[in-house]
């Protein structure tokens, strides 16, 4: 993990330029050239750590599947948390409202099947110019949901998705 700089304000207001996370293979797992956040109010920790909002710009986040047949991301949350097979996740994050704009998503997996010419490739999927906004955001207990109230992107294969709104979980 390293950042460019860090701005600590008010004691629950934080920005960071270039925050950049590598996985386990070195290769960029999560960039952000512009990520502020502010933190929710001391009473609500005991229920979990909480956000009040979190602001994203510039950013890339590139989930693939390693060579030992994990996704990156889910090998960096085993290794801080110390979990393992046998244990169930206590980790509990809420952020109440997520603001993204020009974030690139990749996904890849080891093994990729051969795709026809058009159309999306979902074993390889590259989703860019994303802009978003997401409120109630919760990671609990291994599950993962929130309100999505605006979500659009162009896919590389040159799908375009203009708006969609939903729940998630």
């Amino acid at each position: 993990v390293s950042m460019e700089h860090i701005t600590i304000g008010m004691l629950n207001h934080i920005k960071v330029r270039g925050f950049y996370v590598e996985d386990l293979d070195r290769d960029t797992l999560l960039y952000a050239e512009s990520l502020v956040a502010r933190i929710g109010p001391l009473a609500a920790m005991k229920e979990g750590f909480v956000i009040s909002s979190a602001k994203l710009s510039n950013g890339l986040l590139h989930l693939r599947e390693t060579e030992r047949g994990e996704i990156n991301i889910k090998e960096i949350t085993e290794k801080i948390t110390g979990s393992d097979k046998e244990r169930t996740s206590t980790f509990v994050l809420r952020i109440n409202t997520i603001d993204a704009d020009n974030v690139q998503f990749r996904l890849q997996q080891r093994d990729r099947r051969a795709t026809e010419e058009r159309g999306v490739n979902y074993d390889d999927m590259n989703l860019m110019g994303i802009k978003t906004h997401i409120d109630d955001f919760y990671v609990s207990h291994g599950a993962v949901g929130g309100d999505i109230a605006s979500l659009s992107f162009t896919e590389e294969s040159g799908f375009v998705l203009d708006n969609l709104s939903g729940i998630f979980s």
